[in-house]
């Protein structure tokens, strides 16, 4: 590789909302605004927060909380768009058979 060469590197929304975390003023004096005070604010798990941070689409209240209480730019969140629940497992559908 030449050094003149440019190197194009590509990092993820949830990448960049950790970076825009990071550059925000402290909150409260000696602690940062991280994903886990995120998801304690939505009343949901972290591991929640960051598969909703993963997907293409988050709920939209959480989405507006985001937004509204900690001034998170839209851009640096996936789409709010509410979704139906997926189908019942068939597990579940064939024990309901013989109740």
């Amino acid at each position: 590789m030449k050094l003149d060469e440019k190197i194009s590197l590509t990092i993820s929304k949830k990448q960049e909302l950790r970076i825009w975390l990071l550059r925000q003023p402290c909150p409260a004096e000696g602690k940062r605004l991280t994903l886990q005070a995120l998801a304690d604010a939505l009343g949901i798990r972290l591991s929640t927060l960051s598969k909703h941070l993963d997907n293409p689409t988050i709920p939209v209240d959480h989405h507006r909380i985001l937004r509204e209480r900690f001034g998170i730019p839209a851009e640096l969140l996936p789409e709010p768009k509410d979704l139906p629940p997926g189908p019942r497992p068939k597990m579940m559908a064939s024990v309901h058979q013989f109740m």
